[in-house]
């Protein structure tokens, strides 16, 4: 699966300059389906090179086993990009989100795992490994400006406010869904996937982040 846009139309639309030459591997770990997109530009274009999934299989299997499963699918979707990836020299980018911390602390803690799992599978495939980064940054790094509705304050009886909506906004993941097909025409129609592009995006565009990684590595 290879797709190409003028990667002049994605810096307009993100508003910073965006590597050229470099590959982008953004992973969005989750509890049950883990999203993975791998971005390539040259002088003229960006090329969506690959879409992955890794289904963590949740059941009856205990924490090891989960683990062990998870590193298994994750080494084969290293072995399968590093194809996809081809043998040319360039720059690339491994870009994780950041662990999400929840109200449940068995999500925290698995979540923490596979993203230190998916460090150590990918990092052999990369040569610049910045730190993680939150879905939040990501999303601003490439231009996404979330719109958070409108609202007011009443006032109570007992002097204290309560917020009430004037206008609810669209949830987060379909206002992601809306601006990657309006405003970079990227349709991808799986959440996962698409955090997943937009991590990898956000790993291709110049920022003091990923030059001091570069430094670092």
């Amino acid at each position: 699966m290879i797709k190409k846009f003028n990667l002049d139309d994605i810096i307009d639309v993100v508003g910073s300059p965006i590597k050229k030459n470099t590959m982008s591997l953004g992973i969005d770990v989750a509890q049950i389906k883990t999203g993975m997109c791998l971005l390539r530009t040259d002088d003229k274009f960006l090329y969506i090179e690959g879409l992955y999934t890794l289904i963590a299989k949740k059941q009856k299997n205990t924490l090891h086993q989960m683990v062990d499963k998870y590193v298994h699918e994750a080494v084969q979707i290293r072995e399968q990009l590093e194809k996809d990836s081809g043998k040319e020299k360039q720059t690339k980018i491994l870009i994780i989100e950041d662990c999400w911390f929840g109200k449940s602390v068995w999500t925290t803690k698995i979540l923490a795992k596979f993203a230190v799992i998916v460090y150590l599978v990918f990092k052999k495939w990369a040569t610049v490994t910045p730190d993680p980064i939150q879905p939040t940054t990501a999303r601003k790094r490439v231009g996404f400006k979330q719109d958070t509705g409108e609202w007011h304050y009443q006032i109570l009886a007992d002097n204290s406010r309560k917020k009430v909506w004037d206008r609810k906004p669209d949830d987060t993941k379909d206002q992601i869904y809306d601006y990657l097909a309006e405003e970079l025409g990227v349709e991808i129609d799986d959440e996962d996937l698409a955090d997943g592009f937009v991590l990898a995006l956000a790993g291709l565009v110049e920022s003091e982040e990923i030059a001091n990684a570069e430094d670092a590595d």
